[in-house]
């Protein structure tokens, strides 16, 4: 049978175990496919160190060379670098990817090296994902993730175990790949999201060829098995890219699980968007607990330049620091209306719910001693939000609030503009 002439330093396994070093040659590779190799008596040996080395008599008789070759099949080990190599090159041909993919069925080496080789995965095509959706099947007790690409309308999913979850290297090859756009925890029961799934999903993030992600989004989730240090994981690894942070229908949470700490870690230059709405605490918290997210967050958004859209719900932003937010949003506008020489219609909304440190008396005063015109115009009844109708108004910039109030919620919404063109 043909012996690759390409195997550099190969070593054969000889019949008392121990290894042979075999010869160089340097002839272009070609298939390996090595059988009924042992050694016979016309081979010499000598021991060098742990191995022993072996030189075939050029004048074995051909009936002796065919009856040892009837022997069992030996093994020969054949380096990962040059493993590697020839799956490199098969990456660059017609299906390459698809042959390789498949090349980890031959056996478990094979497996190993193609699933977390660095250097391999790195030559492999990357896959846009608009987004990938994190749940669990309460059926099946199995996580979910299930990646979208909307241009080609394909989805694909992987199912995992949380047995499997401890062994996240198991997984390398199916994340590196996926150049992620948006990450969705949907429809996790309590104690489904937790520290665990969080490290799991991070190390998968790290290998990640392409990793820029643009927003977080959690939906109808319990926190309740999170702790803080978790969620600032996974807000580490995101916060270079991400631009929307949203929270809706959130249970199980604590004071400390969202705070300014964590929302620290986000680059607040890029931060575009931040909602935290329909949340609700464990039943351990009594007297209206909040999240410790205050005046912190929105000194470090104005100190940077940046006025983020928000929407916050049960947390300790005053009145202060709300009129603070809104005159330097309106004199950063103005500013650049100015240096465009144009009147730049813009506008801003700032919600928040639930959240008592803020209310209409408060924030009138603090809009008087900081001489900003304010006004709170009519609201429709049938406007659930409590948002301003059309009215009019002389000043170019304004500042217009609303308080939407019943038996068991707070609303909170001013309404920054720069021209009176918006509510003509």
């Amino acid at each position: 049978m043909p012996i690759c002439k390409s195997i550099e330093n190969a070593q054969i396994t000889s019949t008392d175990g121990e290894k042979v070093k075999r010869s160089k040659y340097q002839s272009q590779p070609i298939l390996i496919n090595i059988r009924h190799l042992r050694p016979t008596s016309s081979m010499h040996y000598k021991r060098v160190g742990s191995l022993i080395t072996a030189k075939r008599n050029p004048a074995v008789p051909l009936k002796q060379f065919k009856e040892s070759s009837a022997a069992p099949v030996q093994n020969i080990i054949i380096p990962n670098e040059i493993l590697s190599e020839i799956f490199s090159r098969l990456l660059t041909c017609d299906f390459g990817v698809k042959s390789v993919l498949n090349a980890r069925a031959v056996c478990r080496t094979w497996n190993s090296l193609i699933a977390n080789s660095k250097s391999l995965s790195r030559k492999f095509p990357t896959f846009k994902v608009n987004r990938l959706i994190i749940s669990f099947d309460l059926q099946r007790n199995l996580y979910e993730f299930r990646w979208c690409n909307y241009e080609t309308r394909d989805s694909r999913s992987l199912t995992v175990s949380r047995k499997q979850l401890k062994r996240p290297s198991n997984f390398h090859l199916a994340f590196c790949c996926l150049n992620i756009q948006r990450i969705l925890f949907q429809n996790l029961p309590s104690g489904s999201l937790n520290d665990v799934l969080i490290n799991f999903l991070c190390q998968q993030f790290q290998n990640c060829l392409v990793f820029k992600p643009k927003s977080i989004i959690a939906k109808n989730v319990s926190m309740k098995a999170v702790s803080s240090n978790g969620l600032m994981e996974l807000f580490s690894v995101c916060s270079k890219s991400v631009e929307s942070v949203q929270f809706h229908g959130i249970t199980g949470l604590r004071p400390t699980s969202i705070t300014d700490v964590h929302l620290a870690i986000l680059d607040s230059a890029k931060l575009r968007s931040l909602t935290i709405e329909k949340v609700s605490f464990e039943p351990s918290y009594k007297n209206g607990p909040l999240l410790q997210i205050g005046d912190k967050s929105l000194e470090r958004f104005t100190r940077d330049g940046n006025f983020p859209k928000l929407v916050l719900e049960k947390c300790r932003v005053t009145a202060k620091m709300v009129c603070q937010y809104s005159e330097k949003w309106l004199a950063k506008k103005a500013a650049e209306s100015e240096e465009l020489n144009v009147v730049d219609v813009k506008s801003h909304m700032f919600v928040l719910k639930d959240s008592p440190a803020a209310d209409n008396v408060q924030f009138e005063r603090e809009c008087r001693r900081r001489s900003l015109d304010f006004e709170q115009p009519a609201t429709d009844i049938g406007n659930a939000f409590g948002i301003p109708v059309a009215n009019s108004c002389d000043e170019s910039e304004t500042i217009s609030y609303s308080v939407h109030k019943d038996e068991a919620h707070q609303e909170f919404t001013v309404t920054l503009s720069t021209a009176s063109a918006m509510y003509e």
